[in-house]
């Protein structure tokens, strides 16, 4: 994770994780943001999707995976910065500070969290697990990974594998492998985007699971690579 997401504990992709990595961000990124002390919970507050993109972000264009239908997620420029910011923190860290493989995710807009569980700091194994809201009828939930490469031995063999590395998402549902969101994805940079999209039934817990070539696997460092998610239904 990010030095100073490190420094406050926890973060969590456009559901930048703890109230006050989220305050933190917020202020540097100008986004709103709210706090919701009561519960342990965090709540971001959306603005509304007027400054929707056309396409993909020009960006990311040449380091992003489409999902299993080969389609791109609908975005706005809001949230491409609070993407690309991110993703440059992640390959800093991965290149400068020489971090393990892991992944964040970021909500289509429009759809709101909470936490329910905290990511744990590194080699506790405990990862966060968040509650989201805003899918509407259809259940379908839609979001973008960044996908990082490991830089635990070297910047040089981070930029080797960035482009000969293929990695895996794996979807269970209650415990149980129910999907694979990406198989065998190509890494395309230090950073590769995957977009992602499944259906979410109320009240079941998802999990996420960042399987990369050359990794440990997702079980052996879960508090960067598994996201457990739940659908209140709504």
């Amino acid at each position: 994770m990010l030095s100073l997401e490190r420094s406050v504990k926890n973060l969590g992709a456009k559901n930048f994780g703890l109230c006050l990595s989220v305050f933190v961000f917020g202020l540097v990124l100008n986004v709103p943001v709210s706090w919701a002390a009561s519960g342990g919970k965090c709540n971001r507050v959306f603005a509304k999707p007027t400054d929707m993109l056309p396409k993909i972000a020009d960006w990311r264009s040449k380091t992003t995976n489409a999902n299993l239908d080969g389609k791109y997620n609908p975005t706005t420029q809001v949230r491409e910065k609070e993407i690309k910011e991110y993703a440059v923190a992640l390959r800093r860290e991965c290149l400068v500070d020489g971090h393990a493989a892991e992944m964040e995710i970021f909500f289509e807009e429009g759809v709101d969290y909470s936490i329910l569980k905290n990511r744990g700091d590194y080699g506790t194994h405990i990862n966060p697990r968040y509650e989201v809201t805003g899918l509407g009828k259809s259940g379908i939930l839609r979001g973008t990974i960044l996908a990082q490469v490991s830089g635990h031995t070297s910047s040089a063999d981070a930029l080797r594998w960035a482009k000969s590395d293929t990695f895996s998402i794996d979807l269970k549902k209650d415990g149980k492998r129910v999907a694979s969101l990406a198989t065998n994805a190509k890494s395309k940079d230090v950073v590769t985007v995957q977009e992602i999209s499944f259906q979410m039934e109320p009240k079941k817990v998802y999990r996420l699971l960042y399987e990369r070539k050359g990794s440990a696997g997702a079980e052996a460092y879960p508090e960067g690579r598994v996201i457990e998610l739940v659908w209140d239904g709504k």
